[in-house]
């Protein structure tokens, strides 16, 4: 509803509220245009054109309003009373709520009213306070009793790779987070769908998004689907007490021009040691590689990391992993692979070399006694 529907009688609390939707408005549309300015000056200064172009003021207002303070009363877990505008005068209406109950240890902010399709969601901003771990490098350097979450990413069944390492390089536990073939299959139906859409009409108009509801249909299942995992990761890691969760660096991770999803190169889904037959997984090999490498940057006086190998595709085998030093031994043959379509480690920046690491699944559960790997075998 426009608000110059309503004349008269609005309340503070409504008015601060638009003010301050307003004002987050225009200071992101200023930093936008900083920051744009600034990317024009460096490309400008190696003597390019600019290309892209400048970010544009909101042409039309369509916010959610905030509940502030006298805009809401007599909230329960059932129920709310909120100040509204009926069409002709401001009242308290009561609606019902349903969903989950606020957590008792949190301070809860203003509520917001957000409206989806021809209903309205409630959404609580809650606020727990909570004591620092501090910053990395002091962890990892001053208390040996620190754990970190290493978690590796992939495109294939195992969409992600968690792994519980200490500072000396023990390896506690290890979780897979899988459903990578269903999500994708569903991604790939969708583009295949668009891609039909847009070969039989060959016309994309300019400006305007073409099969909006496909598309709308992947950003869903990106968004779900990215809240499902990092819930699971995070899980994982309060589980096991980790203070520090890893990631590789996936900036380079964009789609290739004129394609519709990232390019990947396949890789071996079993790392071999062919001096101790020690056989693993290679994305658990990929989240213990991440792990060390964040270790090693801060423990000079480590060894040094592993010498990378080739990176070799499924039809000339698996690739190579170095040995650990364990009390119970190596790994044999009767680990515990994957499928057999399956995939290694899903970073376009590792196609061309894998840095191989120390450590590899093990029988059973993983020895907390495996530490840093031996030399290069």
């Amino acid at each position: 509803m426009p608000l110059s529907d309503i004349l008269e009688d609005i309340p503070a609390m409504f008015r601060r509220a638009a003010i301050h939707a307003a004002l987050g408005s225009a200071r992101s549309f200023y930093s936008h245009l900083a920051k744009w300015r600034k990317r024009k000056e460096k490309t400008e200064a190696k003597g390019k054109k600019v290309h892209e172009r400048p970010p544009v003021p909101p042409r039309s207002w369509n916010k959610s309003a905030t509940l502030y303070a006298g805009m809401w009363k007599e909230r329960n877990h059932s129920s709310i009373v909120v100040k509204v505008w009926t069409g002709t005068c401001w009242s308290w209406l009561k609606v019902r709520l349903t969903g989950r109950e606020l957590p008792l240890d949190v301070e809860m902010g203003s509520p917001q009213l957000i409206r989806h399709g021809d209903q309205w969601w409630l959404h609580t901003p809650l606020e727990r306070q909570f004591k620092s771990p501090g910053k990395i490098e002091k962890q990892l350097t001053t208390n040996p009793d620190t754990k970190i979450c290493a978690v590796d990413l992939n495109i294939n069944e195992n969409i992600a790779v968690c792994t519980i390492q200490t500072v000396e390089g023990s390896i506690l536990a290890t979780t897979f987070i899988g459903g990578g073939q269903r999500v994708n299959g569903f991604r790939k139906k969708l583009l295949g769908r668009i891609a039909r859409n847009r070969r039989e009409t060959g016309i994309i108009a300019e400006g305007e998004q073409d099969n909006a509801d496909l598309w709308r249909k992947i950003r869903n299942t990106d968004e779900y689907l990215a809240h499902l995992v990092s819930a699971r990761i995070v899980q994982f890691a309060k589980k096991h007490q980790a203070t520090i969760l890893v990631f590789e660096h996936l900036g380079n991770l964009v789609p290739s021009r004129g394609k519709y999803s990232q390019g990947y190169t396949p890789g071996a889904p079993l790392v071999l040691c062919p001096e101790c037959g020690m056989v693993g997984n290679a994305d658990r090999n990929a989240s213990l590689m991440i792990g060390s490498r964040l270790i090693m940057r801060y423990h000079k006086e480590k060894p040094p990391a592993p010498l990378a190998t080739e990176r070799v595709s499924k039809d000339r085998g698996v690739a190579l992993c170095q040995d650990a030093e364990s009390v119970i031994g190596p790994s044999i043959l009767s680990a515990r692979h994957t499928e057999s379509n399956g995939h290694g480690t899903g970073a376009p920046h590792r196609r061309q070399k894998l840095s191989a690491t120390e450590v590899v699944k093990v029988v059973g559960k993983p020895s907390a006694h495996l530490t840093y790997p031996c030399r290069k075998a």
